[in-house]
């Protein structure tokens, strides 16, 4: 009778939106994936949603940032790249070079 109202009371935590995991009936053990945390009072996770979606949003600009950079940067190289080969293919053709204009 105790693992039935040990059950239920796994139940009501996980409808009660305090617990999520999956119940393991033939195991007897519940696996938690989220729990709410006991010292946070409900009416302040809307602030703490609000604060975490900033940072997310601060960290997703962040990251198109340098995205951004690591694009300008591989251009800059390629540039580097092709003005190298440019400038090793002049030197090459003015070995050839007579000295006559």
């Amino acid at each position: 009778m105790k693992g039935f109202v040990f059950q239920d009371l796994i139940i009501e935590v996980i409808y009660a939106d305090i617990v999520h995991g999956k119940l393991d009936q033939k195991n007897q053990q519940l696996e938690v994936d989220y729990a709410l945390g006991r010292d946070i009072r409900p009416e302040a996770v809307p602030e703490i949603v609000s604060v975490l979606q900033d940072w997310c949003t601060g960290c997703e600009a962040m990251l198109q940032s340098i995205e951004t950079q690591i694009s300008k940067a591989n251009q800059n190289k390629e540039n580097n790249i092709r003005i190298k080969h440019q400038i090793e293919q002049e030197v090459r053709s003015s070995n050839g070079y007579s000295g006559k204009h």
